[in-house]
């Protein structure tokens, strides 16, 4: 029940005031101020009504007081029909809620008195709240300083880190460096040696030696690599990628790298859709990478497989969203690994079973290098292993729909092409970006002919006319020169359309048209240029 202090001194208006309002709310009396301000001190009072004509202190006079010391109670004042001017005045320095003349009416003040409160409450929430919100705002801004401080702290420490690191990989680096310097001889002279020594036990000893030394450059090599890595080394430039070269090489690595006294067989294989495939698979993509990837599990195969076999693979698969998975696979027959073990061996410097170091040379940091480079490419890494029967390393990467070539629906030609029907000399000495031209011509509906070199260029342009020619351009200009002037001096219905493609323009690069090249174009060649410049020339 809300409490009511109503301080009159006339004892019939106390009464009155009792009796009408005292079934709805707890009501307090006074018959002057002074008892009043008592009456407020010693409890909780909501609202206070006072007569304005009192002896001693007037009603204003006492509102005015208990302002300052009682703020939440709600004021108001009861006055005749003279005391207009004292309204003004309780309105204007006491802030009083409401004013009431004599006689009062009883159902307008309960209302009154109810929407008075409501107000109070009102009121007094919003304070409680902006006291809250405004300890709450204190709160956050000290926070906020913590967090400004642990910040700078920690951008200090990130800062300390980096150039630890810095420091760390300058000197592997200058190290590795030095270590290799003196290892080049050795390698080299005890190899010549052990060709000409007579005595098989001396050269057993000169190829032990021999083998020592690589072995050892082999790690240094593997320290260089991971510090390359480890400083964030850049993997993100695609560049065409012949898959059936990758896998070629991969196949030729492995036999190299096998030790006299392995009994393995090396096999490889490129797929499309888990079918075996002899056609050009041609993929924009991080070749770099690729190639480094399948390298290093390539190693690490041949490390621990001493019979059996391990076959080296690629397959492009198309995905439900229309893109294509690119999945190249390393499986052998060799130690295998346990499952529990499967995440430890692609942290540096690790080997899962210490007694392996005895028989298996290395520093452990192969696997953890292949981890480093899926990651820098966004793709996946991962193995099935089991013990005594072999392991199978895989990774996997997207290959978006605009980077695939020679697939079978890329094999229909381009129906608006400029190149429909027509022929084209391609002078490429890089194989892969060699595989990915000719995989763009036919994709425009054209046929090519390939030369390595200019003058199989020329040798070309004699037997035969050609409506496009693709040149790598030569650095020093002059090849390009010879191949220009050859086709200046056949006589031809009609002058091929002659592009050179490369890394940097060739020298004069401002006079390409004057020598009768339409376009220079930048490796790896894109087909919406190739496109825009034989339409430009038709």
């Amino acid at each position: 029940m809300h409490s009511i202090l109503y301080i009159d001194d006339e004892p019939h208006s106390l009464n009155s005031f009792r009796l009408s309002f005292e079934d709805e709310f707890q009501v307090f009396t006074a018959a002057n101020t002074s008892e009043g301000y008592q009456i407020l001190k010693e409890n909780d009072i909501q609202l206070v009504v006072t007569d304005q004509r009192m002896p001693v202190e007037n009603g204003t006079d006492f509102l005015n007081r208990i302002r300052k010391d009682f703020p939440g109670t709600v004021r108001t004042i009861l006055t005749g029909y003279s005391d207009i001017e004292a309204i003004l005045d309780a309105i204007n320095e006491c802030h009083i809620y409401y004013y009431f003349k004599k006689p009062w009416k009883e159902e307008e003040l309960k209302l009154a008195f109810r929407n008075a409160i409501e107000a109070s409450n009102l009121t007094s929430e919003n304070q409680k709240l902006i006291a809250s919100l405004k300890r709450a705002l204190v709160e956050l801004e000290r926070k906020s300083d913590q967090l400004e401080e642990q910040l700078r702290d920690r951008e200090g420490l990130v800062q300390s880190l980096q150039r630890t690191s810095e420091a760390k990989s300058n000197f592997l680096s200058v190290m590795s460096h030095e270590l290799r310097t003196p290892l080049n001889p050795i390698i080299g002279l005890s190899d010549m040696v052990s060709r000409v020594v007579e005595d098989s036990e001396t050269r057993s000893h000169i190829e032990l030696i021999n083998r020592s030394g690589k072995d050892l450059l082999a790690m240094i090599n593997s320290i260089m690599e991971f510090v390359q890595h480890g400083s964030l080394r850049n993997h993100e430039v695609c560049a065409p990628i012949d898959l059936s070269i990758l896998i070629h090489d991969s196949v030729t690595l492995a036999r190299t790298t096998l030790e006299e006294g392995q009994e393995v067989e090396i096999k490889g294989k490129v797929m499309l859709d888990g079918e075996i495939t002899n056609d050009e698979l041609v993929v924009m993509s991080h070749a770099d990478a690729l190639r480094q990837i399948v390298q290093n599990l390539v190693a690490n195969a041949c490390k621990f497989t001493d019979k059996g076999s391990i076959e080296i693979s690629a397959n492009l698969a198309p995905t439900s969203d229309g893109d294509t998975e690119l999945k190249l696979s390393v499986k052998d027959t060799g130690i295998g690994i346990d499952k529990k073990d499967t995440d430890a061996i692609f942290e540096a410097f690790a080997q899962v079973d210490q007694s392996l170091s005895r028989n298996y040379y290395g520093l452990g940091l192969g696997l953890a290098i292949c981890k480093q480079i899926s990651e820098s490419v966004h793709g996946k890494l991962s193995v099935e292993s089991e013990p005594g029967k072999g392991s199978s390393f895989s990774f996997s990467l997207p290959i978006p729909r605009e980077a695939q070539f020679s697939f079978p629906a890329h094999q229909r030609a381009e129906t608006d092409s400029p190149l429909v029907g027509k022929s084209c000399l391609i002078i490429e000495r890089d194989p892969h970006h060699l595989a990915y031209i000719k995989a763009t011509i036919k994709r425009l509906g054209g046929s090519s002919k390939v030369g390595r070199n200019h003058q199989d260029a020329v040798d070309a342009l004699r037997r035969q006319e050609f409506d496009l020619i693709i040149i790598d351009v030569s650095p020093s200009g002059r090849d390009n020169e010879a191949i220009l002037s050859e086709v200046e001096a056949i006589r031809l219905d009609q002058r091929p359309i002659v592009v050179f493609v490369g890394n940097s323009p060739p020298s004069p690069g401002p006079n390409l048209q004057l020598l009768g090249v339409a376009a220079f174009l930048q490796k790896p060649l894109k087909l919406g240029e190739l496109t825009q410049v034989l339409n430009a020339s038709r």
